[in-house]
């Protein structure tokens, strides 16, 4: 079977973009872990999502956009590859992110 083209069909990038208006009291609202996409690019995966956060309001405002806990971080400001300075974006007060949702067909049992 060729699972590439199986891939492709489930792969749905999403643009997320958070702001902190407020950044001593605003957290972006997500926790992360290192991971691999499908294709084994690079990524942060979302763990978990904080209900008080800036994606949390993101998800209840554009609920067609929504990112989940499995979905991964595939680049942070134009940053991808490299999960250390992606991950140094996330001090900043902005991050436009592209997101790949986890495709709910495909069994991570890795």
């Amino acid at each position: 079977a060729d699972f590439s083209s199986a891939a492709s069909d489930s792969d749905v990038l999403l643009e997320v973009f958070l702001q902190r208006s407020r950044p001593e009291s605003e957290g972006f609202g997500f926790s992360h872990e290192g991971a691999m996409s499908a294709r084994g690019r690079p990524g942060l995966r979302i763990v978990d999502i904080s209900e008080h956060g800036l994606l949390s309001r993101w998800n209840s405002r554009y609920p067609a956009l929504l990112v989940q806990p499995g979905d991964l971080i595939l680049s942070i400001n134009g940053i991808e590859e490299s999960l250390p300075q992606m991950r140094s974006q996330l001090t900043g007060n902005t991050l436009f992110m592209t997101v790949e949702r986890r495709s709910i067909s495909s069994s991570s049992s890795s």
